[in-house]
């Protein structure tokens, strides 16, 4: 599994929470709690660490594909 804390705080700054968590399974107040920076990406699990980072390479590709 590979985490990407670079691609997670991208997924953070360019989805909104209710994207991510349909994305990404992980629970909608999680994210919350890492948008509002309750919570620090350096201390998730690594299983949602890698499905954070997952969805952020799942959203950069579909926006790539409605650019093109």
């Amino acid at each position: 599994m590979k985490v990407d804390t670079n691609q997670i705080e991208w997924l953070l700054e360019n989805a909104t929470g209710y994207q991510i968590a349909k994305i990404s399974g992980v629970a909608q107040p999680t994210i919350s709690d890492l948008i509002n920076k309750k919570r620090s990406v350096e201390n998730l699990t690594i299983t949602t660490g890698h499905r954070l980072t997952e969805a952020a390479y799942t959203l950069k590709a579909s926006k790539k594909n409605e650019k093109d």
